[in-house]
């Protein structure tokens, strides 16, 4: 096999690997059968490794790197805050606590805090984290391997730089998958923002977001790029409820120690306000929802797809419900995740309608198809009934022929109790009624869809802040 190319899934689980030390430092990983070949490594300043099979691995070892027409560049995200356990990972003692406390200080303070919550224009430094992955990718790799082009994975910091990676080097880029990474449109030039709302990098881009991340969210504000794609969390569905921040708190252990550490400066509501100031996708519903921050929460089809947000999985109100948080949250009114969820109450809105519209055509069809059965039923009772009578009591003098006489008069038409025409109007209507219902509700669904994609690109290619 000449090549590597990576399905979403093994996007996915090489994102997450990635976060192993010693698989990190391995020369070959495993991932759902498929072996990946380590053909560089970077770990100073940014984490990534190049991956490619057992040829390329050996074109390179034999100097023909040009040879190699295809890799995957991983990139790790920041450092987990598991300070002890983490130290473990780097050999323990003063060594690897000066280790972990270098990657932790410049992941969280100096790349996440620094750019992406401030929002500080990457252009603004000479050297940064994003600047460094992308050189890695557009001058070194391009470099070496001449003759490739590269598909690029990440999760949280490492799914932004991805995406930094693709707005600069976009020809040598097959697909860039981003999972969880915050929104960087904020920090681009302003060139560089204009040309991302073309749309340009919406086939190569697949950007996942986790709605119950924190992290995730961040910056979603303001336009995104790419193409959306949101996760369905089964684990955090009834959890996307916006409550006041009291009510929250107390149902929160988290939230409730934070807020007797603050308590002197006013608590965890203060703290909230100073947050939506800095940046108006922080609230205290990131640290509610910090650990949510995990690729193991993606679940998938009996297809291997990664399952995504859909309004079968949600009633109308649960969607209200989750654009009220989200709003709260941060989440633009005009992002791809609140035009989704706006367009999926529109769908909803449709399957509710067609599943009653259809109960109820069912009822009335089922009663006009009874009519000359149960018309009959009734008649033919009556006339059991009264041929009973005959001969008893008052009803002496009544035989068995006045009751045929009878009988007969009570026909509306000759052998029948019902009207034909009556019958078969009421059938020519319920058939109007279905393929009007059917044309109707057609019609919301070509309009949902239409909504969507149009929605979903105005956000993409315009600045509705």
């Amino acid at each position: 096999m000449n090549t590597i190319m990576i399905s979403e899934k093994e996007a996915l689980e090489l994102s997450r690997i990635v976060y192993d030390i010693k698989r990190f430092n391995s020369k070959r990983i495993s991932v759902n059968g498929k072996n990946y070949y380590v053909l560089d490594r970077i770990d100073n300043g940014v984490n990534a490794l190049t991956l490619g099979t057992k040829q390329d691995y050996d074109n390179m070892k034999s100097s023909h790197p040009e040879k190699i027409k295809n890799a995957t560049v991983v990139f790790r995200g920041s450092e987990p805050l598991s300070i002890p356990s983490r130290m473990k990972d780097y050999g323990g003692g003063k060594e690897g606590l000066d280790k972990i406390g270098g990657e932790i200080l410049y992941d969280w303070l100096g790349t996440d805090y620094k750019y992406l919550i401030d929002k500080r224009p990457f252009e603004s430094d000479k050297s940064n984290a994003f600047k460094l992955s992308s050189e890695y990718v557009g001058k070194h790799l391009q470099g070496k391997f001449e003759n490739c082009k590269f598909d690029i994975t990440g999760h949280s910091l490492a799914g932004s730089e991805v995406k930094f990676v693709l707005t600069n080097y976009p020809q040598i880029i097959n697909k860039a998958y981003s999972f969880e990474g915050p929104n960087i449109y904020p920090c681009l030039s302003p060139e560089m923002q204009k040309i991302v709302r073309s749309g340009i990098f919406n086939d190569k881009l697949y950007d996942y977001i986790n709605l119950t991340d924190g992290l995730a969210r961040l910056n979603r504000d303001e336009p995104s790029f790419g193409t959306q794609r949101i996760i369905y969390d089964p684990k955090s569905t009834f959890e996307m409820k916006h409550e006041d921040l009291a009510s929250y708190i107390k149902k929160n252990p988290l939230l409730s120690r934070l807020d007797s550490a603050f308590s002197q400066y006013g608590g965890l509501t203060i703290l909230d306000s100073y947050l939506k100031q800095l940046n108006p996708s922080l609230s205290y519903l990131m640290f509610a929802t910090f650990a949510d921050h995990d690729l193991g929460r993606y679940k998938f089809d009996s297809k291997g797809n990664i399952r995504l947000l859909d309004g079968n999985f949600l009633s109308s109100q649960d969607l209200e419900q989750m654009r009220a948080y989200l709003t709260y949250s941060g989440i633009g009114e005009y992002s791809a995740p609140m035009l989704l969820i706006r367009g999926e109450i529109l769908l909803h809105a449709a399957n509710l309608c067609e599943s009653r519209c259809e109960q109820i055509l069912q009822q009335l069809e089922n009663l006009i198809r009874d009519v000359p059965e149960a018309a009959n039923a009734a008649a033919s009772e009556a006339k059991s009934y009264f041929n009973r009578l005959v001969g008893y009591g008052e009803f002496s003098e009544l035989n068995t022929d006045h009751v045929e006489s009878f009988h007969s008069e009570l026909e509306i038409e000759p052998g029948r109790f019902y009207k034909q025409q009556a019958v078969e109007e009421a059938e020519e209507a319920v058939f109007w009624m279905k393929s009007k219902t059917a044309k109707f509700l057609e019609e919301i669904r070509q309009l949902a869809n239409q909504f969507l994609k149009l929605d979903e690109e105005l956000a993409r290619k315009m600045d509705l802040r």
